[in-house]
């Protein structure tokens, strides 16, 4: 649950990146699954996994990236550094905070 003050920031990746997409591979990979929480280098692997991982993951593997203008290949995905991955920077939409 967020504490009063904190903040997050909401990003829209360009329609070529396929953010529906995106979405579905997202679900399909990881609901219901027992995967373990762990940061790692291995971008590709789905286990260990945390949260920004599985958003590069999605947005990589369902957009065809080297059709679309591609992506940065991180060692770790940084949650903040996501918009910076993609080579079409996401559009900053809104800010929430609590």
């Amino acid at each position: 649950m967020s504490k009063k003050g904190q903040w997050t920031k909401i990003y829209r990746p360009a329609a070529k990146y396929k953010p529906n997409t995106a979405y579905q591979w997202a679900i399909n990979n990881y609901r219901g699954k027992n995967y373990s929480y762990g940061i790692n280098t291995n971008i590709w692997s789905k286990n260990p996994t945390y949260c920004s991982k599985i958003v590069w993951q999605a947005y990589w593997y369902s957009s065809a990236t080297a059709q679309v203008g591609g992506m940065k290949q991180p060692l770790v995905v940084s949650p903040y550094d996501l918009p910076t991955y993609f080579n079409s920077r996401p559009a900053h939409v809104g800010t929430w905070s609590a």
